[in-house]
């Protein structure tokens, strides 16, 4: 949310809409499914290469475009396969007619949910009944979190490493005019990680 937040702040003429977590989770996936996971866990200047790719979520709508080309000289050859990947369902592209043509994310977004319903179960195929009582378990959490909320209790903050992290970001993202594409990219590269979940 503080990376909408930002971006809402800098720029407000913008609609804002995505979710950063679920990009990088993306992200992660890509990279594990072409065989680059391993080295971006252990070579920390392509872990931040491969995190410019995500940071161009931070760039301005009407720069997409040109700061992506950039990119892609930036960026060594063997990411190819996920820029491409990136373009095709996050950024777009021109067709033959003059089109602007995006990939649909939503089968991703129902495997995203059935996910986070069997994480929940804990079981693959889980039964009927089963299924009924973890729904109901799940929903008796998030109505006891929710009357803790009427009653006055607040969440727990954030942690002060996040805090931090986060005005670094929201810095570089007002500070968006006067870096070049390659400083801006790796800023913000270097103010997160992607993990999985």
């Amino acid at each position: 949310m503080a990376v909408i937040s930002a971006l809402e702040v800098v720029f407000p003429e913008s609609e804002v809409w995505g979710c950063f977590f679920h990009l990088v989770q993306n992200m992660i996936k890509k990279l594990n499914s072409a065989g680059l996971k391993g080295r971006y866990e252990t070579e920390p200047d392509f872990a931040v290469k491969c995190r410019m790719i995500t940071a161009m979520a931070f760039v301005k709508p009407e720069d997409v475009m040109p700061v992506f080309a950039e990119l892609e000289e930036l960026l060594p050859e063997e990411l190819d396969p996920i820029l491409d990947w990136f373009q095709k369902y996050y950024i777009g592209f021109v067709n033959r007619r003059g089109n602007m043509v995006v990939q649909c994310l939503l089968i991703r977004l129902e495997q995203a949910a059935n996910h986070r319903i069997q994480m929940e179960l804990d079981v693959c195929h889980p039964g009927f009944w089963n299924f009924v009582n973890c729904l109901k378990k799940v929903q008796q959490g998030r109505d006891q979190k929710y009357l803790q909320w009427q009653a006055g209790k607040r969440p727990k903050g954030k942690r002060t490493v996040y805090k931090e992290a986060d005005a670094r970001i929201l810095r570089i993202v007002e500070e968006y005019e006067e870096r070049s594409t390659e400083d801006f990219l790796k800023g913000l590269a270097n103010n997160y990680v992607m993990n999985d979940i």
